[in-house]
């Protein structure tokens, strides 16, 4: 828990710091251009104004500075059957093929039975030789006991003592009928369910290739189930939270490199993302985030993290990411595996590949029109109104134009224009070129303060794929 307020209490420093920056930004880029419109004014009196549409700072974010981290993903089902090989049993015969689609109860392969089958006969043979000796043995007591009543004195002891060592006989020979009865049926289950079935309605992902291995056995079928919440104290891989072993090994060991099959369901979709050990402190089990669509940036979707991996991927690629260390020398950097849980998964394609990133309000889009306060001339600080250097449009006669005022951002420091302005108009820096009935001139190259945004191959520490 304290890590986590550590976590959120670094992410949200850090978005303050980016703020600030947007702010600083959007104030410089204003003065830079209404001190080169001063300039270019004084010489000619004219008044430089700019279009209010390309001054609206009612998108500015801190996603549009690129300020916010964007990891890798993919979009997964939360439901797999895995299915892993081990020596106890040997394949018979595989009904299915990767792509296959299989609803649940139908047959994937079945075992090869036939050295079980011959166990089981043995078996039954050792009971049926066991209760012959059984029998025999009944009939020796019956005749000692009769013996007993007319032997002498003398020959009493001996007799006894036969009885008793035929008596432990018969108890041993029925504990090993027992024995033997529970061993056939451990054998005949095996037999019984020789054929392993699909546990939901999925497609196969994925079959291994046994052709040329005699001795491929069967370990067990594990079904997982992210969707049942992993231990988040010690940040479980949800790949693994629960197994059935109702296809067991004699030790129970499983590993993903012996897996025989895999099902992915059909059902509701999570993201798999990863994270590379530089980047893995920046995130936390409970956080939210945005999904986004690596082709169309706009179109994005929410959800929560609800774990992370504690284990690093084993990396198959001689390319994987390098971390320099202080001394200057590479490494390669570990990845982690992490999921969410979606709020919704419409339009979104098992397979696909998208990008996660931490929902720090990049997403809530302000509407109207948002000014910078250095366009704005208010008599006190606080006031509801304030005055803009205005006109309707670009040649048109200055004038000095009240305007409503909303809202307030005092991180970029820009207030929200309710009446007075439209995104037609166009607006002065108000500076000494500003007066009443001053002739106007259209400013051309005014960039759009309000959209800094970051390009999908972002350079930053950990942005957009940079994991």
């Amino acid at each position: 828990m304290e890590k986590e307020k550590a976590v959120k209490l670094k992410l949200g420093k850090k978005k303050i710091l980016v703020l600030a920056i947007i702010a600083a930004a959007i104030v410089v880029a204003v003065v830079v251009f209404a001190l080169s419109r001063h300039r270019g004014s004084a010489d000619s009196g004219k008044a430089y104004v700019s279009q209010v549409s390309s001054v609206n700072a009612a998108g500015a974010n801190d996603a549009d500075a690129g300020s916010v981290n964007r990891y890798s993903g993919k979009v997964e089902t939360q439901k797999t059957q895995k299915i892993s090989l081990d020596s106890s049993k040997t394949i018979k015969e595989i009904y299915v093929k990767a792509g296959d689609k299989v609803s649940k109860g139908d047959p994937l392969f079945t075992y090869d039975t036939q050295g079980t089958e011959l166990k089981i006969e043995q078996d039954q043979l050792k009971i049926e030789q066991l209760n012959q000796t059984i029998s025999n043995d009944n009939d020796q007591v019956a005749q000692l006991q009769k013996d007993l009543k007319s032997a002498s004195s003398s020959d009493k002891a001996g007799i006894s003592a036969q009885i008793q060592t035929l008596q432990a006989e018969i108890a041993q020979s029925n504990y090993d009928i027992e024995t033997t009865k529970v061993e056939i049926q451990r054998y005949q289950s095996e037999v019984n369910n020789a054929t392993v079935k699909a546990k939901l309605d999925g497609t196969v992902e994925s079959v291994a290739d046994i052709s040329g291995d005699s001795g491929t056995t069967l370990d067990s079928d594990s079904s997982t189930d992210s969707s049942s919440g992993t231990d988040s104290t010690d940040r479980t891989d949800s790949d693994s939270t629960s197994t059935d072993s109702s296809a067991s090994s004699t030790d129970g060991s499983s590993s993903s490199s012996n897996t025989l099959m895999t099902i992915v369901g059909t059902g509701d979709l999570r993201v798999k993302g990863t994270v590379s050990e530089q980047n893995v402190g920046n995130l936390a089990e409970g956080m939210n985030v945005i999904v986004r669509s690596r082709v169309d940036t706009t179109k994005t979707w929410t959800g929560t993290l609800t774990s992370i991996s504690s284990k690093p991927e084993e990396s198959t690629d001689s390319s994987s990411s390098m971390y320099s260390d202080p001394t200057g020398s590479s490494e390669p950097a570990s990845k982690y595996s992490f999921y969410v849980t979606l709020d919704n998964a419409d339009d979104l394609l098992l397979g696909q590949h998208v990008t996660v990133e931490p929902d720090e309000g990049q997403e809530a889009k302000r509407n109207g029109i948002w000014l910078d306060s250095s366009y704005l001339v208010q008599q006190e600080s606080g006031d509801s109104t304030a005055y803009v250097w205005a006109v309707s449009k670009a040649g048109g006669k200055l004038e000095k134009r009240q305007v409503q005022l909303g809202d307030y951002d005092d991180q970029l420091n820009i207030y929200e224009i309710k009446s007075g302005l439209s995104e037609d108009d166009y607006i002065a820096w108000p500076d000494d070129s500003c007066k009443e009935g001053a002739p106007t001139v259209a400013d051309t190259s005014t960039s759009d303060t309000g959209s800094t945004g970051t390009d999908d191959g972002g350079s930053t520490d950990g942005a957009v794929t940079a994991d």
